[in-house]
């Protein structure tokens, strides 16, 4: 297990990591730059390792944003428009696990 510290302006957000990546998730996403997935990369990417899309289904990923939406209100970063709330979303639903 690896301790990982992302430090940001009057933020530091703490998560822990296998290691296995070496710290680093690898950016080989489905459709990796095309604008829904720059969205993903980029919002969902700011505070964390990006996971991979496959990792979870549709339903857990919609569950997991609407975690991730009081994390960041809580964190005082700027919410989540709307554009990139249904891009986040449109690319997940192509993109989740499917069982």
């Amino acid at each position: 297990m690896m301790l990982l510290i992302v430090v940001q302006p009057a933020n530091a957000h703490i998560s822990m990591c296998c290691g296995k990546c070496g710290g680093n998730m690898p950016l080989n996403i489905p459709g990796a730059g095309s604008t829904k997935a720059l969205a993903y990369q980029t919002r969902c990417g700011a505070c964390h390792g990006l996971p991979h899309p496959h990792r979870h289904t549709f339903a857990h990923w919609g569950h997991l944003l609407a975690l991730m939406e009081v994390r960041i209100k809580g964190c005082g970063m700027d919410p989540l428009n709307a554009d990139d709330r249904d891009a986040i979303l449109a690319y997940l639903k192509n993109n989740a696990r499917s069982d």
